[in-house]
């Protein structure tokens, strides 16, 4: 046993060299900066005796991204595109997520993002849950990875909903590709691909 984890550290460390050394040329990607502006509605929400909706500009799904948000209330609305999907809460009062030695709590009605899904305690790739990306992260991914130990991650089990950077879900989540791309979100601030 204590031969597989020198080799599986021997590996990690090797693959850590690769993945800086290979990426010491490369230059992250410019994201275009796209600002969405809404037209206002007028006071009385009507605009010749019918009710205005705002208009939005339409967003090139390449580079448009939106993170978890929560606007206190209540109220549940569901909408979908050929290419979207999403759904919103207006006025929800509390959301997210809270923990003590011996709790840990997911709070508000949307929380865990989508019908069936685990509740995600942390953000892609954020696997000690400190809200950023850190070299810790790194060191978490690798021990999830090489050694299936969640020890220090949010909720102590490398749960997919935030360890599995790349989406590959299956049998075995967690694979070399996912430490791979969180050393490039860390040291290089590449996005993840989903």
């Amino acid at each position: 046993m204590r031969r597989l984890f020198i080799l599986l550290t021997v590996a990690a460390l090797l693959l850590l060299v690769f993945a800086a050394t290979a990426m010491a040329d490369v230059k992250p990607a410019e994201e275009p900066e796209e600002v969405l502006q809404v037209q206002p509605v007028p006071p009385s929400g009507q605009v010749g005796g019918k009710p205005a909706p705002p208009v939005v500009p339409s967003v090139s799904p390449q580079a448009f991204q939106l993170n978890w948000l929560s606007i206190n209330g209540g109220g549940a609305i569901n909408a979908s595109s050929t290419n979207y999907q999403l759904g919103l809460s207006v006025g929800q009062s509390v959301a997210g997520f809270a923990s003590s030695p011996s709790y840990q709590m997911g709070i508000g009605f949307w929380y865990g993002a989508a019908p069936g899904a685990p509740a995600c305690a942390a953000a892609k790739g954020d696997l000690n849950g400190a809200g950023g990306l850190t070299p810790s992260d790194v060191v978490l991914m690798l021990r999830c990875v090489f050694n299936s130990d969640g020890t220090g991650t949010v909720g102590g089990d490398c749960n997919v909903c935030y360890a599995d950077v790349n989406c590959s879900g299956g049998v075995t989540p967690l694979t070399p590709s996912d430490v791979v791309l969180e050393l490039q979100a860390v040291f290089n601030g590449q996005p993840f691909p989903c």
